[in-house]
């Protein structure tokens, strides 16, 4: 099965979010590891997008908590998805 999403983001949180994930960092050059750190970075990159509404008016502190912690955890669960390529 192949999937494809089309997802708008700003070109500033996209490279936060491949920041976030280190999307760079693949020497095995392993096509999983790639597509892993893709997706992680697009769904951090939607996360930072969302951090103004639709009218360019950051969202409260609570929202912006929110963003973080949905942006951290996926960092960690691509980085224990990532690593699940290289354990016995």
């Amino acid at each position: 099965m192949k999937i494809t999403l089309e997802v708008e983001v700003s070109e500033e949180a996209f490279e936060l979010g491949r920041k976030l994930v280190n999307a760079d960092f693949n020497p095995d050059k392993n096509g999983k590891v790639d597509v892993m750190k893709n997706i992680a970075a697009v769904f951090a990159a939607v996360c930072e997008d969302n951090k103004k509404d639709e009218s360019g008016q950051v969202r409260c502190g609570s929202a912006q908590r929110r963003i973080a912690v949905a942006q951290t955890n996926m960092e960690t669960a691509c980085m224990f998805a990532v690593k699940s390529n290289f354990s016995c």
